[in-house]
C-alpha cells in the first residue's frame, strides 16, 4: 500500500513529531512518500530515514490559489493508494485539490482559537471541510 502524509509545517514539534513516529514505525510495512514544506526539518528527517519526499510551499500566504494546482499534480504523479493529511492547512489545500483518493485526516491543534472572529469562523469552516472529506 502506498500512502502519502501531507504535512504543510514541518517545523519540529507534536504533529512533525507524529508523523515522524509513523515513518519510523510503519516504514517496513508500508511504502510512504511525504509532501512537506520545503527545506523543512521534517522534510531533511524524512529523507534521512529513506523516505521519497516533495516539497512545496505551503505558507506564501493564506490562500494560494496555486497550491491546490501544485499539490493536485504532485499527488498524482505519486498515485498514492490513501492520503493521510496532518493539520486544517494540508487538509484544506488537499480538499481544494479535488481528488478523489481517500483521505485520513489528523487534527493536531485548533491553532485558530485565539484569531480574529472571522478568521476564526473561516477556519472554522474549513476544519469542518476536511473533516467531512476525510473517509
Amino acid at each position: 500500500m502506498r500512502v502519502l502524509q501531507i504535512v504543510a509545517d514541518g517545523k519540529p514539534g507534536g504533529g512533525t513529531t507524529h508523523v515522524l513516529q509513523i515513518l519510523k514505525g510503519l516504514r517496513h510495512a508500508v511504502s510512504f512518500q511525504l509532501i512537506t514544506e520545503e527545506q523543512s526539518y521534517l522534510m531533511k528527517e524524512a529523507c534521512d530515514l529513506g523516505i521519497p519526499c516533495q516539497g512545496l510551499r505551503f505558507f506564501i500566504s493564506r490562500l494560494n490559489l496555486a497550491l491546490p494546482f501544485q499539490l493536485r499534480a504532485l499527488v498524482m504523479a505519486l498515485q498514492p493508494d490513501l492520503v493521510h493529511v496532518h493539520g486544517g492547512r494540508a487538509g484544506f489545500f488537499f480538499a481544494l485539490s479535488l481528488l478523489r483518493i481517500p483521505m485520513v485526516y489528523t487534527v493536531h491543534g485548533f491553532h485558530f482559537i485565539e484569531k480574529s472572529p472571522k478568521i476564526r469562523w473561516m477556519a472554522m469552516m474549513a476544519e469542518r471541510w476536511n473533516v467531512q472529506r476525510a473517509c
